[in-house]
């Protein structure tokens, strides 16, 4: 402890004597004072005894201990280089160490790691679930558009009958190309040509006009489907005001079917007022 702590140590310990009002300067120098003159004085009076014995400091050293044995001696470069080799889960809290940190920052700094990673790992996988779902529904949506058009083709020059399911490989001088959205194949193209391959960036080329396409098929689904719930909206707004503008039994069972009729193109139909049975409200 050097001459200012003591003196500070020293203040503390007698602050109840200070008198207030002082010159608590004048106060700190007078215990410094003291303090110096009363180390030195100790200093004097001590005697010290010097052993000259060759190899004498050893007789106090723990009988374990040993000196310059190879396995045991190793250079901050090479603790380095050996720690460097190790995985970052390893490497990392070792480095920490060696940094100075204690342990409970190391344990710290891996806890929030492992969170971090747990993080990244739940919102990957949320990712992948979400990306998945989408392209489910991007499946049922476009095998719909097939179902309600049996099947949209253009065949282009003298090739007027395609293969239905034409492989990714060449055969021949057939080439194949998927429209994909969003990874999700929604139709091919194929191309008969007379070059025995293509080059990288002409496949690079069809492909890129490919998923334009693609997202530009996509672009007109969902037009298409907004322009078709916006005239059920408009229809299901006119039936409903001609429903309500009757008070009479018949006459709304009358118009509920003629509007109906005629929006879905039905050649008969039927509406009655019936209560089912316990049977039939089983089967429904």
């Amino acid at each position: 402890m050097d001459l200012l702590q003591e003196t500070m140590l020293k203040a503390l310990r007698s602050r109840s004597q200070f008198l207030d009002n002082t010159n608590f300067r004048a106060w700190t120098f007078t215990i410094m004072k003291n303090t110096f003159i009363n180390s030195y004085r100790r200093r004097i009076h001590q005697r010290n005894v010097f052993d000259r014995t060759p190899d004498a400091h050893y007789l106090s050293q723990n009988q374990d201990t040993f000196y310059d044995v190879p396995d045991s001696v190793y250079s901050a470069k090479e603790l380095s280089a050996m720690i460097s080799k190790l995985g970052d889960e390893y490497r990392a809290p070792l480095q920490m160490h060696i940094a100075g940190y204690k342990y409970k920052e190391i344990a710290d700094d891996l806890a929030t790691a492992i969170a971090n990673t747990n993080l990244i790992l739940q919102l990957e996988k949320n990712l992948e679930d979400s990306q998945k779902l989408h392209q489910q529904y991007l499946q049922e949506a476009w095998k719909e558009v097939a179902r309600e058009s049996e099947n949209y083709e253009f065949s282009y020059g003298s090739k007027q009958n395609l293969p239905a399911d034409a492989s990714q490989e060449k055969v021949g001088s057939e080439y194949s190309f998927p429209l994909k959205l969003r990874d999700q194949e929604i139709g091919q193209l194929i191309l008969e040509l007379d070059k025995p391959e293509l080059k990288d960036e002409e496949k690079t080329f069809i492909e890129a006009v490919t998923n334009q396409a693609a997202v530009a098929l996509e672009n007109a689904r969902l037009i298409e489907k907004n322009q078709r719930q916006a005239s059920y909206e408009r229809l299901l707004s006119d039936v409903s005001r001609k429903v309500n503008s009757s008070t009479d039994l018949d006459t709304i069972l009358q118009i509920t079917l003629r509007e109906i009729g005629q929006v879905m193109k039905a050649s008969d139909g039927m509406i009655q007022l019936k209560i089912p049975t316990g049977e039939e409200e089983a089967q429904l």
